[in-house]
């Protein structure tokens, strides 16, 4: 019986043997019809590559875009294809004798590494007439054209490490103008005292305030603001300046006793408030330049306006006989007038509460009006006249309790 016979008997047809083709994705095979006999063929679709992008920088404002700007494709490069040596051989010679004045001097074929004079093993063999002014070797000027440009300097780890970094920050905004204003305004702020972080002992004695137990003796126990500042410690120089307690035309004196060794020294300053910042209520004040403890006498009567006060102190500041500066806490101007009078040094100033140590004066009321007729003897009294108020530290604590 034959094989056809045996499939058709059984009433089954026979399964066939043969491997099928491997299917192809219908996405990647296009039938097109062929030109020539009008028959179907199949073509695989070829796949988009992007195309390369192109940095031109035409004008100033693109190449600033390009160092600056956090969308800058800087950031989505690697830099060490950017600034290599290969790119550094297409610059033309102008542009590389630009940047040769911007590399560091290691960067140069000719550069040798030179000991300073200072160094223990540049002494040796030096006689004392000699002196510090001897040199070991004589080294010639560094030459900086691009022909003595080391090509290994791209691929030196620092160089690559510092490249990175100015990657990090152009991704950053670090090179944006904003960033730029706002790190000056920091700075400006850092040197005018604006933004000035407490010191730590007024922070200590406003987070531990002291306890002071009842009496138990039948005498009555010594108010708060004469004793321990306590809660009144929240309260700072700006805040009293703010509230009154403190005003323009004031005098703050400064005087403390520091026992050095065997010598007891006693330093004296006062320092006139001209302003107080309507915002902030940082204070400006005046004081005289080195060790001279006492204002100009020019700056002490009443003025009658602030017009003839400015020009008693434009004379001054022309004659060189007062100092400007901004204040936001006794500690600071304590530490500042200490400086200032360059005699107990900062590593012999023991710590202590500056709020106690800097006394308030204050025409009293009515009286800055009749010393105004005669500048010359107000002149001549002590403070210009001024009463004393207190210490800083009872002002305080008074006007805690009173408010």
């Amino acid at each position: 019986m034959s094989e056809t016979e045996a499939s058709t008997s059984t009433g089954r047809p026979k399964r066939s043997t043969k491997v099928p083709n491997k299917y192809v994705e219908s996405h990647n095979i296009l039938q097109q019809p062929s030109k020539a006999n009008g028959t179907l063929r199949q073509t695989q679709k070829r796949k988009k590559y992007d195309e390369p992008v192109e940095i031109i920088a035409e004008s100033p404002d693109t190449l600033d875009f390009i160092l600056t700007d956090i969308k800058s494709p800087l950031t989505t490069m690697d830099i060490s294809d950017v600034v290599s040596a290969a790119a550094w051989g297409m610059l033309s010679d102008e542009a590389k004798q630009k940047l040769c004045h911007h590399l560091p001097p290691t960067a140069f074929l000719d550069y040798q590494p030179v000991v300073d004079r200072s160094h223990p093993s540049q002494r040796v063999g030096r006689t004392p007439e000699e002196g510090a002014n001897h040199d070991a070797m004589d080294v010639d000027p560094l030459q900086r054209i691009p022909g003595h440009v080391d090509s290994a300097m791209f691929t030196d780890p620092h160089f690559e490490s510092a490249a990175r970094t100015f990657q990090d920050h152009l991704y950053s905004g670090w090179l944006t103008e904003a960033h730029r204003e706002l790190v000056n305004s920091h700075q400006d702020g850092i040197r005018s005292g604006i933004l000035h972080a407490p010191w730590k002992d007024d922070v200590w004695i406003r987070d531990h305030p002291p306890i002071v137990p009842p009496s138990t003796t039948g005498i009555m126990a010594q108010p708060e603001s004469s004793q321990q500042a306590g809660d009144a410690a929240g309260l700072r120089l700006t805040d009293l300046a703010q509230y009154g307690v403190v005003k323009t035309g004031d005098i703050i004196s400064y005087k403390r006793t520091f026992k050095i060794d065997t010598l007891t020294l006693t330093i004296e300053k006062d320092v006139l408030i001209r302003a107080i910042h309507p915002k902030s209520f940082v204070i400006t004040v005046l004081t005289s330049p080195g060790a001279d403890s006492a204002i100009p006498s020019s700056l002490l009567p009443p003025f009658a306006s602030a017009h003839d006060f400015n020009a008693a102190y434009d004379s001054a500041c022309a004659e060189s006989i007062v100092r400007e500066m901004i204040i936001t806490s006794p500690s600071q101007l304590e530490n500042t007038l200490l400086d200032m009078d360059g005699t107990v040094e900062r590593n012999r100033r023991p710590h202590s509460n500056a709020w106690k140590h800097t006394t308030l004066w204050r025409f009293a009321e009515g009286r800055d009006v009749g010393l105004q007729g005669d500048l010359q003897i107000a002149m001549l009294l002590e403070k210009g006249g001024r009463e004393c108020y207190g210490t800083l530290f009872y002002l305080r604590g008074c006007f805690y309790h009173e408010n």
